[in-house]
């Protein structure tokens, strides 16, 4: 019976494409690549392209980098988690590289914001001293 129950349990991860030791290995290796990438550059060619959004990095919650979340609030529209972030690391490598991720993502967020300050767009994103939330993340 417990057989069975093991054997429906694993069809069930492969059919729903939960494979974690897979996806893992292509979130690592995405965290990994993000050392070799200059995010300023990253971030300009997202306002060209008009794929204008902030990089947010998962853990025990969603963080925006770069960003005061104190003062500001970010529509959870505006925010795009990285991919392999979060507060559970398959190695420990995968644990040093949440920090490249951040690093990453505050210099990505801070062209963004000098972008829409500079178009004075303020609908999605808005400082005010004392609104913030812990997250920084509009509900």
């Amino acid at each position: 019976m417990k057989l069975l129950q093991l054997t429906v349990s694993f069809a069930f991860l492969i059919a729903s494409g939960c494979s974690p030791k897979v996806s893992a290995v292509s979130d690592i290796d995405f965290l990994q690549s993000l050392r070799e990438r200059n995010p300023e550059n990253d971030a300009r060619q997202a306002i060209k392209s008009q794929r204008i959004r902030f990089l947010g990095v998962a853990g025990y919650s969603s963080h925006v980098p770069g960003i005061d979340t104190e003062n500001c609030l970010v529509d959870r529209e505006m925010v795009e988690i990285i991919p392999g972030t979060g507060d559970v690391w398959t190695t420990a490598k995968h644990g040093e590289l949440q920090q490249v991720a951040k690093e990453y993502a505050a210099r990505f967020n801070s062209v963004i914001k000098s972008e829409l300050e500079t178009r004075k767009i303020s609908i999605k994103f808005g400082c005010v001293p004392g609104k913030g939330n812990a997250t920084g993340l509009n509900p």
